[in-house]
């Protein structure tokens, strides 16, 4: 409106009036209308031309000065809609996106119910949820507020369809889970791949993310999706990577959590064993990662699946627990099926061969034992030796030698975490206080010797379990 008004201007400057243009030049360097009107006399301009003349030069001056007025007018419109929309933007940016749900409803349906225009002319053109949890429309929920032009408003930008669009049921109880998948980046290539997930690097908001997507084609894969992502989500804890959200794209389900810059600990001591001839942090790391679990078992949450890939190492050189995907709150039922996860870090009681224990806390305790091993000896538990032969060592009751890597203290410590009998295992804060113990010894004594690589032992070499041992 504003361009085509000063077209319309601009086309009257040129054009003006029909006669006598040198007359209204003279009027417009400041002439009065007496001495043109005089002027015109003088050149013999009939009077009823005259007359013609000074009321077309009255009428085109109101219709310059109309035209100008809408002019501002405009101006100012515009002024106040960009004030709106600054004004729209702050609320958006201290509401959330558009398309999180907030108590069942994105913030189309909140604007719709408050009438506010200038919300909506913005989220209007964002990823939104068109339907609340119990199926309204938005345009509907503005209708029975007696704004039919919102209504309007928000029927334009629809996609035309007919009927409400599938929702995952699960989605519908965890709401307060997800957020918008245009806020989410997510990098071509994925990073780490398996059979039923990939990860990927990427970016949510302004953070770098990392995203599991998940391949959840049954009613138990997503029922298994939504108990990660809300475990997942009440885990809050500096030692426990922070969770972000979850969206989903048909069978494709997808986690977002912050992404941990210096990778896997494993990765991480063997890069500062490379670079160093000490590793300095081995024992502080470790006693980062118990605080974490510790924090897990606190809240009855047992991880489940404990090995050092997933314990991931922050910018800042902080250790955390990361990947749900097998935890389980205790007093919840836990996902049914065999034995899950890595047989070398897995407790004895899940790997017998009758009548195999659900996991514990007292099962996590052992695996924190494995990853124990795992990070000062820098090779993976039981070292090369096949599954099979890990689970009939471990259902004999056989444990691994003393590794040279440790001192008689810390390794009394690995065997209390991993004692055959659940028991008379160490509890977590019982751990803590050890591992606080082996770090604060690591600082003093300028970090632990170089590790040796050590190979799997033969069965002649492998511990009997003697009930001595642990106590």
């Amino acid at each position: 409106k504003l361009i085509e008004a000063n077209r319309r201007i601009q086309e009257s400057d040129v054009q003006g009036p029909s006669i006598y243009a040198v007359y209204r030049k003279m009027i417009q360097d400041g002439q009065s209308n007496e001495d043109v009107k005089k002027k015109m006399q003088e050149n013999s301009i009939d009077e009823m031309d005259i007359e013609a003349f000074f009321d077309g030069i009255n009428s085109y001056d109101e219709k310059i000065r109309a035209l100008h007025a809408e002019v501002e007018k405009l101006k100012r419109t515009r002024s106040v809609r960009q004030k709106e929309e600054a004004r729209a933007q702050d609320m958006l940016a201290n509401l959330g996106n558009s398309s999180k749900l907030l108590d069942g409803r994105s913030l189309l349906h909140l604007a719709a119910e408050e009438g506010r225009v200038d919300l909506l002319r913005i989220i209007i053109e964002q990823d939104v949820w068109l339907y609340d949890l119990q199926g309204r429309r938005a345009a509907d929920i503005a209708r029975e507020n007696n704004r039919d032009d919102i209504a309007s408003m928000i029927e334009a930008r629809m996609p035309k369809q007919s009927t409400l669009p599938s929702f995952d049921r699960g989605a519908r109880q965890n709401a307060a889970l997800l957020i918008g998948e245009r806020e989410v980046r997510r990098n071509r290539e994925s990073f780490v791949c398996g059979s039923f997930s990939e990860v990927y690097k990427g970016t949510w908001l302004s953070a770098d993310v990392v995203i599991k997507r998940v391949k959840a084609f049954s009613e138990a894969d997503k029922k298994a999706f939504w108990r990660e992502a809300r475990i997942w989500k009440k885990a809050k804890h500096p030692n426990i990577v922070p969770f972000f959200g979850a969206y989903f794209r048909g069978p494709k389900y997808l986690l977002v959590c912050k992404e941990a810059t210096n990778g896997n600990l494993r990765d991480y001591l063997k890069r500062e064993r490379e670079q160093s001839e000490k590793t300095q942090s081995v024992w502080q790391k470790l006693y980062e990662a118990a605080l974490g679990l510790l924090f897990l078992h606190l809240r009855n949450i047992i991880h489940s699946d404990l090995k050092c890939n997933q314990i991931l190492v922050g910018e800042n050189g902080e250790a955390m627990l990361t990947d749900f995907g097998m935890s389980f709150i205790s007093d919840e039922s836990r996902p049914s099926g065999g034995v899950k996860g890595a047989v070398r870090w897995k407790e004895p009681e899940c790997l017998r061969a009758e009548n195999p224990s659900q996991a514990t806390k007292e099962a996590d305790v052992y695996s924190f034992g494995m990853c124990v091993v795992e990070a000062v000896t820098g090779r993976f538990p039981w070292g090369n030796l096949p599954d099979f032969a890990v689970m009939h060592h471990v259902q004999k009751e056989k444990f691994l030698l003393q590794p040279p890597e440790f001192s008689d203290a810390q390794w009394n410590f690995v065997k209390s975490l991993c004692a055959f009998d659940p028991h008379r295992r160490l509890t977590m804060d019982g751990a803590v206080e050890e591992l606080k113990e082996f770090a604060r010894q690591e600082r003093r004594n300028g970090g632990h010797e170089q590790m040796h690589h050590f190979e799997p032992r033969p069965e002649s070499e492998l511990e009997d379990s003697d009930d001595s041992d642990w106590e």
